[in-house]
């Protein structure tokens, strides 16, 4: 996402000066190249932050369910009680 964020200010300042150092009496008029140009690098740059953001988003995910199967036995030993239960239950019957 920061990748994309700074591709288009970065086109935004490059378009302010471009527009202040061409002399007034020439028309302001972008090749079509130039826009071409600005387009693909505003696609690499947005692909790169999804893509960032996909992979950030599947290690946390990995890490979410590592630490749910570390809490889930740490819950099963503090509570040895709940499991003897049914075992004296059936017992006594």
């Amino acid at each position: 996402m920061i990748p994309l964020i700074v591709g288009a200010i970065a086109g935004a300042l490059a378009m302010r000066t471009l527009q202040r150092t061409l002399p007034r009496n020439l028309p302001r008029t972008v090749s079509t190249a130039s826009v071409g140009t600005v387009k693909a690098k505003l696609r690499e740059a947005s692909i790169s932050g999804l893509t960032t953001l996909e992979h950030s988003s599947a290690k946390l995910r990995q890490h979410l369910s590592e630490t749910q199967e570390q809490v889930e036995p740490a819950i099963a030993v503090a509570n040895p009680a709940s499991d003897s239960q049914p075992a004296q239950r059936e017992s006594e019957a």
